[in-house]
């Protein structure tokens, strides 16, 4: 029902949370190997890859705002 999207949702924001860049690697080895078997990604598996994604897009942006930052 409801509560439990609910639970599920609170659940997977804060397992996202925790995760750290070497984390994403897995996950998105893992999606690879799916399509490469011609297993097509779900909804929430497309939406979590976008995910890694922006993380993947927002450590090389803090990157580059530490070493902007030391120049």
């Amino acid at each position: 029902g409801g509560r439990d999207r609910d639970n599920y949702e609170e659940d997977l924001i804060r397992m996202v949370a925790q995760l750290d860049l070497s984390d994403f690697d897995g996950l998105q080895a893992l999606h690879e190997f799916r399509l490469r078997r011609g297993q097509g990604l779900s909804d929430r598996e497309l939406a979590f890859s976008m995910l890694i994604q922006n993380a993947r897009e927002n450590a090389q942006l803090n990157d580059d705002w530490a070493l902007a930052v030391r120049l």
